[in-house]
């Protein structure tokens, strides 16, 4: 990676392209049954005209979105620059550089290729507050303000890096992101109340987990500490797991480290037969760690703290006054077009 390279932000579908883009070096970019192939464009014009042909009922306010990542990755990016992609299930950032021009491949979900030789992660905790705050939006190809890649690049390298002004990088990234609706604010605050999970301790963590169960119509009990035998939180209807069904919970709340199948594993004689296990791991989980669970006799679902934040929100305005202390979030209104 050069040391003045330009940075871009390429968005996998909410992590869900993450592995595949790593494992088969490549970024891409696309939609569900096919978008025009962009191979001759020679300038923003085009674009527009490809997006309106394509889709000739699409929203002004959409074709000028779409152009405008079209536009940068097809036209702005070259090969040789830095590309940055996001999981949010492990909150890490892949960190790698453009080794090829545009491509387009017809497939149904995804036909506009760029191929990545992927160098390293940086983990989204590691990065200033500023950094974080500008690496939120939504839109799917954007450009990296230079002082953020700087500090990522740093990181990737095991340097020091030099935190950015939070106000001048502010301006840039407005300028920059193009899209200011409730999707892209809804998506920016959803990562800002990770970090925020993040943050809390073991034990409030633990709490936090019984308190969205609560909001979901469960009575808990906390174990005690230092003897839960792999169970940190039991949830049931009657509140002392006598009823059906008995949710067995363990919550493990390490940022930096995801679950391992024989973790996961470790977690099954815990459960009895009628029991359903729920494994909550704010650093995700390995592949292995999935299957092993899938695979498992009794029931088992992972949780990771993307998962967990998006129930968090769907059930908070039932949640109870604990919960709210430890998570304290306010709503807001959006106007529909």
């Amino acid at each position: 990676m050069r040391e003045s390279a330009t940075m871009w932000m390429a968005r996998c579908e909410g992590g869900s392209l993450f592995d595949d883009f790593i494992e088969n070096s490549y970024i891409a970019i696309g939609e569900q049954g096919g978008s025009p192939d962009m191979s001759k464009v020679t300038g923003r014009t085009d674009i527009e005209k490809f997006i309106r042909s394509f889709w000739p009922d699409r929203p002004a306010r959409r074709v000028s979105y779409g152009t405008g990542v079209f536009e940068r990755y097809v036209l702005k990016m070259n090969i040789g620059d830095a590309v940055v992609t996001y999981d949010p299930s492990q909150r890490q950032y892949a960190v790698g550089t453009v080794t090829s021009g545009y491509r387009y491949e017809p497939a149904e979900d995804k036909q506009h290729f760029r191929d990545i030789h992927w160098q390293g992660k940086v983990r989204r905790d590691d990065l200033s507050t500023t950094a974080r705050r500008s690496l939120g939006s939504m839109v799917s190809v954007y450009l990296i303000p230079e002082p953020v890649a700087a500090e990522i690049a740093a990181l990737q390298k095991g340097e020091s890096p030099v935190v950015p002004a939070l106000k001048a990088l502010e301006i840039e990234v407005a300028e920059e992101s193009e899209e200011l609706d409730a999707e892209s604010v809804a998506a920016r605050g959803l990562e800002l109340i990770k970090d925020m999970v993040v943050q809390l301790s073991w034990r409030d963590m633990e709490e936090v987990v019984a308190g969205l169960l609560r909001s979901m119509g469960y009575k808990t009990r906390m174990t005690d500490r230092g003897s839960d035998r792999g169970r940190d939180v039991l949830a049931s209807p009657d509140g002392l797991g006598l009823e059906q069904p008995r949710i067995v919970v363990e919550v493990k709340h390490r940022p930096n480290t995801a679950i391992d199948a024989a973790t996961v594993r470790s977690f099954i004689p815990v459960l009895q037969t009628a029991d359903r296990g729920l494994y909550v791991s704010t650093g995700g989980f390995t592949k292995d760690a999935k299957y092993e669970a899938e695979r498992s006799p009794i029931p088992i679902m992972l949780i990771s703290i993307d998962e967990f934040v998006k129930l968090l929100l769907e059930y908070y305005d039932s949640s109870d006054t604990r919960l709210r202390t430890l998570v304290p979030l306010r709503s807001i209104y959006w106007p529909l077009e």
